[in-house]
């Protein structure tokens, strides 16, 4: 799905709209349009994910989801086996990536994460090597870096000696 017609579509719609002003309108509205450009791509994808979550709750054994592609977004609909159906196995994704790993499984939060072209390229030749969505992958990602990054033992509070039994 292009979003760059339907950015441009209402860039074209703002522009007709300020040419009624003046020339300092006109400018006003050009300079607010090139700034607002990359929010509502944000909000797009939003109002995408809303509809793929709302078809995914009322269809079971159905999960859908949003994949960028560059800039281009892509709905993805995945149809679960009829064992995992008739199980209770509607769990989506992100709550399998977490499963196994001691975390609580609740409220999932939004998260807009900013990379850079090549590292959002590499991120996703390895979500597809690995079979998973760039979201399931970073959720993985994530969670192995925190194991990393525990605290060891009690800083300050370190015990040494002998025990006799």
């Amino acid at each position: 799905m292009l979003l760059s017609p339907v950015v441009e579509g209402l860039k074209a719609d703002l522009q007709a709209a300020a040419a009624v002003g003046g020339e300092d309108t006109q400018r006003a509205a050009g300079i607010l349009l090139a700034a607002a450009e990359a929010a509502l791509r944000f909000r797009v994808l939003d109002v995408l994910q809303e509809a793929a979550d709302e078809v995914a709750a009322s269809l079971p054994g159905l999960s859908v989801e949003v994949r960028l592609t560059g800039r281009d977004p892509s709905l993805v609909a995945t149809l679960q086996s009829a064992s995992e159906v008739r199980a209770g196995g509607a769990q989506d994704e992100d709550e399998r990536a977490t499963e196994g790993r001691g975390d609580e499984v609740g409220e999932m939060a939004r998260v807009t994460l900013r990379l850079s072209e090549a590292l959002k390229a590499r991120v996703e030749q390895a979500a597809n090597r690995r079979g998973v969505s760039v979201n399931n992958w970073l959720v993985s990602a994530a969670a192995q870096a925190l194991v990393f990054d525990a605290p060891k033992g009690r800083p300050g509070k370190r015990i040494s000696g002998f025990v006799r039994g």
